[in-house]
Formats: structure tokens, C-alpha cells, sequence
């Protein structure tokens, strides 16, 4: 009887544990969208799932170290059509016409993403190969819905929409999400509270319009052209996405502001994080150099801190040197000649082209964080304990600020008004105030 008995578990135990065949689709949008979801496909293959990261080259840039388990096909395209496009972005987020300039940058960038969708789905080779794996669940972004067209040619019987960001605008509207928008900030290029007056709600309302106004451009665009090249019943696009059983939340519910969600709204934020390692004896010793401890500022991987103006650089700087008790170990890039330039004599000022930041995170001199208020980065400083101040660049960052703000992890700055007086005032408040 103890014999049966064992089998019988053993085959409960069994028939419980089931493999799935699953797609990530990834395009390399920034470094930021490839860590986030190398660290989703990591996550499922060491749950024992069959996980394929797919990896179209929008940018070209090497492939994450994040995934060990999970397999990674990269598509590459003969052309830089996106890189270009964010090159001249760059140009656009100091600008004085910004907003303008931004609107027709988002156009532009939909009917570029339109294009590189199109590729995608004509090219044979990669679409059998994709095919072959008979796949039975895909993730894709919100950014553009080549991923959910991509997921319905293959076949694939389930998909979950993912958003990289705080719930974008399209995800909850298509997804059916309530959006509250007198005191739910818009993701998109909004730098507003939950707590907004009446002339703030209006520009809420306005800002959701545009958010959306945008994205159903680009997802006609999408749906036009599947319908070109597969026939005029393939699906619309959004209502393929918005009918997700699952959608995913890059950010942490208790780190963001309050709003309705659905049971089938996960928030995932946080997801794949590592826990900090020992430094190396350079990071080691830049860590060592101020009496009171140590500040890190970085600022992206979209917005190159060479394409950033002198001025602002050097307002940053100078604000720094006000804090001579304090190291800030600032992440610039390779072609930042600006920047060593101004740092050169400030002896509180050190400059890297990378750095190992969760690792930093987790070293006890370290006291602030200056960000763009990218989603990874306030995952990263939030899981380690690090107050934060922000300088959103573009996109949900100014949002995330306010986030922090709101919740109080973190002070936001803007961006078009950076004085010595008030970045000195953020530092002080986030290096002094103990809550």
C-alpha cells in the first residue's frame, strides 16, 4: 500500500511541474528595455521554462550579460535608421521649441518603428525560425505593437502585454484599466503630483490625449501595414494587445503613485534585481575619498552626457563643489570631452565612462543618487535604500520623480530650470534630512 501510495504522489508531483515555450520579444530600444527584459526571460528560465529573447537591433549594442539561461536571437538590420533618429531626439530634449520639436520627433519615430516592423515579419528566414519553437506564451512592450502582430502570425496562442514604464496610457485604456485622471499622472512627458489643481487636471486631460493620440498614430501605422502584407482581416493591433489575459508592471505599486488596477494588472517591479557585490579596488578607492561619504550621478544611456549642454554641466558642477565633504563619481560617456574639461580641478568630482551601479548601491558610503528617474534606476536605488534626485530627461522620468516626491525617497528637479541654488537644495535635502 506504501508503494501505490508513493506513485501516486510522485505522479501528482509530476504532472503539476509543466514547461512552456516562451517568447520575449525585445527590441533594442535602450540598454535600459534590454536589462529589464533580459532580467524577465532570466527569471522564467530558471523557473524551468523554455525562454527565447528575441533581439531586434534597433540600436546595435552588446548583448546583456543578464541572461545566462534563457536564448538570445539577435536580428540585425543593414541600416541605422533608429539610431539616427535618437541621435537627433538628443538634440530635441535641451531644446528651446521642445515640445514641438518632441511632437514631430514622435511621429517620426512611429513611422521609423513602422518601418523596422515591416523587416521584421517579411523576412522568412527569422520568422520560420521563430516559428519553429512553437511557442505557447509571448511578451511584448507597449512602445510599438510589432511584438503583438509578431505574436499572432506565429500563432502563439497567449500573450502578455508588457509595460516597461508605470502603467502607459495605452496599455490601461486598451486594457480596459480605469484611469482616474484627476489624480493619476500621466506616464508620457507629464511632470505633474496626484495632487494637482484644477489648471494641473486640465493639463493632465490634455497631456492623456496626446499619449494616446500618439500611440493609436503608430499603431494604425502597425495595423496598415500587417494588413498590406497579410490581408485586410488581420486584427487591429490594439485590440489584439488589449485583449492580453496578463498585463505585466515594470514599476513596484508601493513606489508609485496610487490608481484602480484589474486583477489581471501584475506589477512586477523589482523583478531579477541582484543583490550587490564587493567593489573592485578602483571603485573601492573613489569610494573612500569623501569624509562624509559619496554621491552617484547618472544620468541614462539614451541621453549621452555629450550631446547635454556646457551650461547644464557645468551648473551641476558647480553645485557639486559646494559639498566638499562629499565624492560624486559621475558617469559620463566616452566622447564627453566637455565634461573633463570642467571637472579637471575639482577635487570632489570624479569622472567614469561606467560603472557597476547596484554594486555602488549596496556600499555603505554611499548617501544619494542623481538620476534621470529612469524605471530601472529607481528599482534599483529604492531595493538598496538610496534617496534619489531626479532630473527626467523624457518619456514617464519626470513622472517617476514626482513619484519619489510623493512617497518620499527622493527630491525632482527639473530639467529647464537647474540653478546652482536648487540642485544645492535637493542634495542638502537628500543628504541631511534622515527620513
Amino acid at each position: 500500500m506504501k508503494i501505490y501510495l508513493n506513485i501516486l504522489l510522485s505522479l501528482l508531483v509530476c504532472s503539476g511541474v509543466y514547461s512552456y515555450r516562451i517568447l520575449v520579444y525585445s527590441p533594442t530600444v535602450s540598454r535600459s528595455h534590454l536589462i529589464s527584459n533580459s532580467r524577465i526571460a532570466e527569471t522564467l528560465a530558471k523557473a524551468g521554462h523554455e525562454v527565447v529573447l528575441f533581439l531586434p537591433q534597433y540600436e546595435r549594442m552588446p548583448v546583456t550579460n543578464e541572461t545566462m539561461l534563457s536564448k538570445q536571437i539577435l536580428f540585425e538590420f543593414s541600416h541605422t535608421k533608429f539610431e539616427d533618429l535618437m541621435r537627433e531626439y538628443q538634440n530635441i530634449i535641451f531644446s528651446e521649441d521642445q515640445s514641438y520639436l518632441a511632437a514631430l520627433g514622435m511621429l517620426s519615430m512611429y513611422r521609423t518603428l513602422t518601418d523596422l516592423c515591416e523587416e521584421i515579419v517579411m523576412n522568412k528566414e527569422i520568422m520560420d525560425k521563430l516559428r519553429a519553437f512553437k511557442f505557447e506564451v509571448a511578451i511584448s512592450e507597449q512602445l510599438d505593437l510589432c511584438g503583438v502582430g509578431v505574436s499572432h502570425l506565429l500563432g502563439i496562442e497567449s500573450h502578455i502585454w508588457l509595460s516597461s514604464t508605470p502603467m502607459m496610457e495605452q496599455v490601461s485604456y486598451f486594457a480596459g484599466v480605469p484611469t482616474p485622471l484627476s489624480y493619476v499622472p500621466v506616464s508620457m512627458e507629464a511632470d505633474l503630483p496626484d495632487k494637482m489643481t484644477y489648471w494641473q487636471r486640465f493639463e493632465n486631460i490634455i497631456a492623456y490625449a496626446f499619449s494616446l493620440g500618439f500611440h493609436r498614430y503608430g499603431s494604425t501605422s502597425h495595423t496598415k501595414m500587417f494588413r498590406k502584407r497579410f490581408g485586410a482581416d488581420f486584427p487591429d493591433l490594439d485590440t489584439l494587445a488589449g485583449s492580453s489575459p496578463l498585463v505585466f508592471i515594470s514599476s513596484e505599486e508601493f513606489i508609485d503613485f496610487p490608481r484602480p488596477i484589474l486583477h489581471k494588472t501584475v506589477y512586477i517591479g523589482g523583478l531579477g534585481l541582484k543583490n550587490a557585490k564587493p567593489l573592485d579596488s578602483k571603485f573601492e578607492q573613489l569610494m573612500s575619498i569623501g569624509k562624509k561619504g559619496t554621491v552617484f550621478v547618472s544620468l541614462g544611456s539614451v541621453v549621452q552626457t555629450s550631446a547635454m549642454p556646457k551650461s547644464l554641466k557645468s551648473t551641476l558642477f558647480d553645485a557639486f563643489t559646494e559639498f566638499p565633504d562629499y565624492c560624486f563619481i559621475f558617469k559620463i560617456d566616452a566622447k564627453d570631452t566637455v565634461s573633463k574639461e570642467l571637472a579637471v580641478n575639482l577635487k570632489n568630482v570624479k569622472l567614469v565612462e561606467w560603472a557597476p551601479q547596484v554594486d555602488l548601491f549596496g556600499h555603505p558610503n554611499l548617501r544619494a543618487f542623481v538620476t534621470h528617474g529612469g524605471l530601472n534606476s529607481l528599482m534599483e536605488a529604492s531595493y538598496a535604500g538610496v534617496p534619489i534626485v531626479t532630473i527626467g530627461m523624457f518619456a514617464d522620468q519626470m513622472r517617476n520623480g514626482r513619484a519619489a516626491e510623493r512617497n518620499g525617497y527622493g527630491v525632482p528637479l527639473s530639467k529647464l530650470n537647474l540653478t546652482v541654488p536648487n540642485i544645492a537644495t535637493a542634495l542638502r535635502t537628500v543628504l541631511e534630512n534622515k527620513s
